[in-house]
């Protein structure tokens, strides 16, 4: 069953790849460069945080806090006040702006991600590896590899990784334009 599973595994990650290759621009690039970028950019910026606009939902925004190697956190979410986000925006106060998305926005509009390892979203981790975590309204979504123990199927979980995948790629691009803009 391990080795049936390995092909398994081996394939689908062909398959992504392939996808990514023939898919839209956004897909293209896949969001481990982008996390590379972005924490290059953050380190000569000199911050572990960083904020922008979201690029394509009006008064949404997006902000992350970075432990470089470790950990990524993203979240986007729309905020009861945008323009006190706004104002923060201009003051550079990325930190105010993730802690406010985290805690004080619409829960409905929220996206979370947590890239461990801070090296983008990864299909199906190696033994031992941590996963990545995509969570929106609808729940939590795992990237473990482990689709048959959620009893959902394997292309469900492709499907949900893909989705996860131009999400993140977006937002990534977004928190790179402000903090290079800013710099």
């Amino acid at each position: 069953m391990t080795g049936f599973r390995g092909i398994v595994i081996y394939v689908i990650s062909g398959l992504l790849v392939l996808t990514s290759m023939l898919g839209t621009a956004t897909a293209q690039i896949g969001s481990g460069p982008l996390v590379k970028e972005l924490a290059d950019a953050m380190g000569e910026a000199g911050t572990d945080t960083a904020a922008a606009r979201h690029p394509s939902v009006n008064d949404q925004f997006v902000a992350v806090l970075l432990f470089p190697g470790r950990q990524l956190l993203v979240v986007t979410a729309r905020y009861e006040s945008p323009s006190l986000l706004y104002q923060q925006l201009i003051e550079k106060n990325y930190r105010n702006i993730y802690m406010d998305l985290q805690s004080a926005s619409i829960p409905e509009s929220k996206v979370f991600i947590d890239d461990l390892g801070a090296n983008g979203l990864t299909f199906i981790p190696g033994e031992g590896e941590p996963y990545d975590t995509f969570s929106d309204a609808s729940g939590s979504t795992p990237f473990d590899g482990d689709w048959e123990g959620r009893d959902i199927s394997q292309a469900e979980y492709t499907d949900s990784f893909q989705d996860a995948e131009v999400i993140y790629v977006e937002l990534l691009r977004a928190l790179i334009a402000e903090i290079q803009g800013s710099s």
